[in-house]
C-alpha cells in the first residue's frame, strides 16, 4: 500500500510506502495529525486513523488526533504568540495555484459565486442610488443599499474563505459551503468587518483634511505654490499609511472568527500581533495577491475568475502556516523567492532589506521613493496646469522632465533590485539542502 501525506510546510508529499512513512513518523515528520491519503482513496484523512501505523503512536496523540466535527471550531494553539514564523510567500502562491488546478470546478466554481453575489449587491446598491436620486432627489434608498452591502459583505466574505479552508484541509466541500458565514459566525463576521471598515476610515481622516485644505486654499488663490501642493501630497501619505497598515494587519480577521469561532475583538487583536511580527512579509503577500488581481482585471475582466481563487488561496495558506502548529522554517530558496516578489513586485528595495543587503536595499529604496515622489509632482504639475489652461486661459509650460526623470529613478531602482533578487536566488539554490520528503514538524 502506498500513501501520500500533507507536510508541515502544507505540501504535498508521496506515494511512499507504509515504511518509508513509519520512518518519516520516527523523524519527527510526520504526527497523529498528519493528513494521510492511501492509493486508491479519495479522501484525507489523520495519520492516527490507519490502524497500521496506530501502534507507533502514543495513546494520548491517539485521543488528541481524533477529529470533533468539520465544524467544530478549532481553538488557538496556547503557544501562539509566543512562536515566530516566516512567511514563503512563493509557496502560498504555488499551493494557490496547486490547489485551483488540483479541483478547478469546485474551487473556481465557489469563488465565482462569491465575486458574482458580491459584484450584484455592489450593482444593486449604486442602481438605487442613482434611481431614487432621481426621482426623489434623496440619496436615502443609495444609502440603505450601500449600508445593505457593508452588512452582507463580512459574512459572505467569511463564508468564502471557509469554503477554501475545507478545500485546503481535503475536507468534504460543496458551493453551499460559500454562504458558512451566514450560520456559523453571522454576527461576528458582521461586527468584525463593520468595525473594522470604521477603524480604518476614521485613521484615514488627518490625512484627508490635510490633503483637502491646501488644495482648497490652491482653488481660491488661482496660482501654483510649492507649499500648498506640498503639504497635499503629505497629506496623501498620512492617508494612505494608516489605512494600508491597519488593512495588512486585520488580514487573517475573518478567517479567524470563522475557522477559530473567536469573538471579533480578540480576533483583531490576534491578526494584529501575530501580522505585526513580520508585517513586511504580510505585506508583501498582499500587495502580490492585489497585483494578480489587477492582471486579471485587465483580461476583459474574465481573467478575475482565476485570478481570485489564487489569491485568496495564498492568503489561506499564510494564515494556516501562521496559526496552525509549527512548521518548519523557511528554507533558504523560498526567503530568496519573497525577497524578488516584494523587490519586483511591491518595492524595489524592500525584499533587499528582508534579506538582509542592507546597503542595496536602501539604496534602492531612496531611489524608488524620490522617483515615486517626482511621478506624482508632475502629475499634480500637470493637472494644476490643465485647471488653469481651462478656466484663466493660461499656457501650458513643459514638465515632462519631472515626469521623466522620476520614471528613470524608478526604473533604475527596479533594475538593480532585479540584480540584487537574481544574486539572492543563486546563492539559495547553493545552499539549499535535498528535496523529496517533509520538513520535521
Amino acid at each position: 500500500m502506498m500513501y501520500k501525506i500533507i507536510g508541515a510546510d502544507q505540501k504535498e508529499y508521496g506515494p511512499v510506502s507504509a515504511e518509508q512513512l513509519r520512518q518519516w513518523l520516527a523523524e519527527g515528520r510526520a504526527n497523529a495529525q498528519t493528513p494521510v491519503q492511501a492509493a486508491g482513496t479519495a479522501g484525507w484523512k489523520p495519520l492516527a486513523a490507519y490502524p497500521e501505523f496506530a501502534a507507533l503512536l502514543p495513546a494520548d496523540a491517539l485521543a488528541a488526533a481524533t477529529p470533533p466535527g468539520y465544524d467544530a471550531p478549532r481553538e488557538l494553539p496556547e503557544d501562539i504568540f509566543a512562536r515566530d514564523y516566516d512567511l514563503d510567500i512563493g509557496g502560498c502562491l504555488g499551493r494557490a495555484w496547486e490547489l485551483l488546478k488540483g479541483n478547478f470546478a469546485l474551487v473556481a466554481g465557489g469563488v465565482a459565486v462569491y465575486f458574482l453575489c458580491q459584484i450584484a449587491i455592489i450593482g444593486l446598491a449604486l442602481l438605487c442610488l442613482i434611481l431614487f436620486s432621481r426621482l426623489t432627489h434623496t440619496p436615502f434608498v443609495g444609502i440603505a443599499g450601500t449600508l445593505v452591502n457593508l452588512i452582507i459583505t463580512g459574512p459572505l466574505t467569511g463564508g468564502v474563505l471557509y469554503f477554501l479552508l475545507k478545500n485546503i484541509r481535503r475536507q468534504p466541500t460543496g458551493i453551499s459551503d460559500v454562504f458558512a458565514g451566514f450560520r456559523r459566525a453571522f454576527g461576528q463576521l458582521l461586527l468584525g468587518y463593520v468595525v473594522m471598515i470604521i477603524l480604518i476610515y476614521l485613521a484615514m481622516l488627518p490625512g484627508v483634511a490635510l490633503m483637502v485644505w491646501p488644495l482648497l486654499t490652491l482653488a481660491r488663490q488661482q496660482a501654483v505654490a510649492a507649499g500648498p501642493i506640498f503639504v497635499a501630497l503629505l497629506g496623501f501619505i498620512c492617508l494612505i499609511v494608516p489605512a494600508i497598515y491597519l488593512s495588512v494587519s486585520w488580514t487573517f480577521l475573518l478567517p479567524l472568527i470563522i475557522d477559530r469561532q473567536m469573538k471579533f475583538g480578540p480576533a483583531m487583536k490576534a491578526s494584529r500581533r501575530m501580522v505585526g511580527k513580520h508585517w513586511w512579509q504580510v505585506f508583501g503577500l498582499v500587495a502580490v495577491c492585489g497585483l494578480i488581481n489587477v492582471v486579471g482585471l485587465l483580461f476583459c475582466g474574465v481573467g478575475i475568475f482565476l485570478t481570485l481563487p489564487i489569491a485568496l488561496g495564498a492568503i489561506l495558506y499564510a494564515y494556516e502556516s501562521i496559526f496552525s502548529p509549527p512548521a518548519a522554517p523557511a528554507a533558504y530558496r523560498a526567503a530568496a523567492r519573497n525577497a524578488t516578489l516584494l523587490n519586483l513586485c511591491a518595492t524595489p528595495g524592500l525584499g533587499s532589506l528582508i534579506a538582509g543587503r542592507r546597503a542595496a536595499g536602501l539604496g534602492q529604496l531612496l531611489l524608488a521613493i524620490a522617483g515615486f515622489g517626482a511621478v506624482c509632482g508632475w502629475l499634480v504639475l500637470v493637472a494644476w496646469q490643465i485647471y488653469n489652461a481651462a478656466t484663466r486661459g493660461a499656457e501650458l509650460r513643459p514638465t515632462g522632465w519631472l515626469g521623466g526623470a522620476g520614471a528613470a529613478l524608478f526604473a533604475l531602482a527596479w533594475i538593480w533590485s532585479l540584480f540584487t533578487s537574481l544574486s539572492l536566488l543563486r546563492e539559495a539554490r547553493a545552499n539549499e539542502p535535498g528535496a523529496g520528503r517533509p520538513p520535521p514538524l
